[in-house]
């Protein structure tokens, strides 16, 4: 910004444009003061001059002075009143937002778009439908908004409704559009539908290739969702830390544990990606399930202090499957000593406290819940009647058997505070993972 200043300084003359091309370089820089100077001193202001400031307000998270701002301008477009609404719906304050919708004296499709995005649930579709009605025709990222949601609210009848309207109107060949409809098939659990979309696309770039691959790891097709990986990279097409991400749960999901960890390196030594914290939960998760608590827990104690808190509250449900009370205690005081504080992880050292017969601690436990008035979120199900959601909560317990094969070849990856080395199936025990043993040695 220093040699764009001297540049500016240095105009024999100095129009809007350029104002207002250096104001937007300080507050693209987090530098509200020098840019709210800049914006006082200057001779003349268009509407963009002051949409520019507003919006650079906003980004900066001051949003009451980009409102303040907002009431001061001597005339307003569409973008102006567009940037408080937008403003409204970063804050989650969806019912301002919606005054503010009716009170425009004009929308625009990004009007429409930014509402519906905001809602995130049935009110989305009903919105979407009076968008219609007013005679706006939604375009490619209002019907990827539109499809994000039904694949959130596993909203089936209302996609194929949605993916019929894409047809008819010629969106199909688009690829944002096309990967939210592959996302909103696997909501439902329709993989093959998703694999029909992706398969006719003609022209697949990597959000494509990621919610493909997203598909098959959220439904236990760990092993197809590698191959789409590598095919992914054959055609030339860079992963990134969703990629990795999406596979590394694949993994997880099965106990692919030499893949995971694998892939857990790949990401960093062949794609130079820096892991993010949900990486490493994934990596926790991956060796609590299969037993290895003692090697997860070493791993999350070497991650930035920054990174560790989902990562000890991942090892802690570790501890509760495998009964590991030791490392338990020790996950939960991490997270209690954080800034994470919910009923969960009470809920969760609770119930270890129980199975090993302390009720006393576990009795404990629940008494300072109900003192600092935490509770753990209820569990529940839905299904759509007649495109009515009908929720059911319900407790359910179960166990099952299964078991992880592994090559009976030992390897060993080193990377990051992660050594696994030699695995060998112990024995299958009555849990959903199959439990290892680990040479303390390598």
């Amino acid at each position: 910004m220093e040699h764009a200043r001297k540049i500016f300084d240095e105009m024999p003359e100095k129009d809007v444009i350029s104002w207002t091309a250096i104001i937007h370089g300080y507050l693209q820089n987090g530098n509200v003061k020098h840019a709210s100077c800049l914006f006082g001193e200057m001779p003349n202001r268009d509407v963009m001059s002051w949409n520019t400031m507003m919006n650079g307000l906003m980004q900066n998270d001051m949003f009451d002075d980009a409102l303040i701002l907002f009431s001061k301008m001597p005339s307003r477009d569409i973008v102006s009143w567009n940037t408080i609404l937008q403003g409204y719906v970063q804050k989650n304050d969806m019912f301002n937002a919606r005054r503010w919708f009716e009170s425009m004296p004009q929308r625009s499709e990004t009007s429409w778009n930014t509402l519906i995005s905001g809602y995130q649930n049935e009110e989305s579709l009903a919105i979407f439908c009076d968008m219609m009605k007013e005679g706006f025709k939604p375009d490619q990222v209002t019907l990827a908004v539109i499809l994000s949601i039904c694949a959130s609210l596993v909203a089936l009848g209302w996609g194929r409704m949605i993916h019929l309207f894409v047809v008819r109107t010629g969106f199909e060949h688009d690829k944002l559009v096309n990967s939210s409809l592959i996302c909103m098939y696997s909501g439902s659990g329709l993989v093959e539908d998703s694999k029909q979309v992706f398969d006719g696309m003609s022209n697949r770039d990597t959000i494509a290739w990621n919610a493909m691959i997203a598909a098959h790891a959220h439904h236990g097709f760990a092993k197809e969702a590698l191959e789409l990986y590598k095919a992914m990279v054959k055609g030339g097409f860079h992963p990134d830390h969703v990629t990795f991400l999406n596979l590394l749960l694949a993994c997880c999901h099965k106990g692919l544990i030499y893949d995971g960890c694998q892939l857990f390196i790949t990401m960093q030594q062949e794609w130079k990606l820096v892991p993010k914290a949900e990486h490493f939960s994934v990596v926790v998760d991956l060796l609590g399930r299969s037993g290895f608590v003692d090697q997860a827990y070493k791993f999350t104690e070497k991650l930035p202090i920054d990174l560790q808190t989902n990562a000890w509250e991942t090892l802690l449900s570790s501890c509760r499957v495998h009964e590991n009370l030791e490392l338990g205690e020790l996950a939960a005081k991490r997270v209690f000593t954080g800034e994470h504080f919910d009923g969960g992880t009470h809920v969760l050292l609770s119930n270890i406290y129980a199975t090993k017969g302390k009720w006393s601690e576990a009795s404990q436990l629940r008494s300072l819940m109900k003192e600092h008035g935490l509770k753990k979120e209820t569990a529940c199900s839905w299904i759509e009647v007649k495109e009515t959601k009908c929720s059911l909560g319900f407790r359910m317990h179960f166990s099952s058997r299964s078991s992880i094969e592994l090559g009976s070849e030992g390897f060993q990856i080193c990377h990051g505070g992660l050594d696994l080395s030699q695995l060998q199936p112990e024995q299958v025990y009555d849990s959903t993972w199959t439990k290892f043993g680990l040479d303390p040695d390598n």
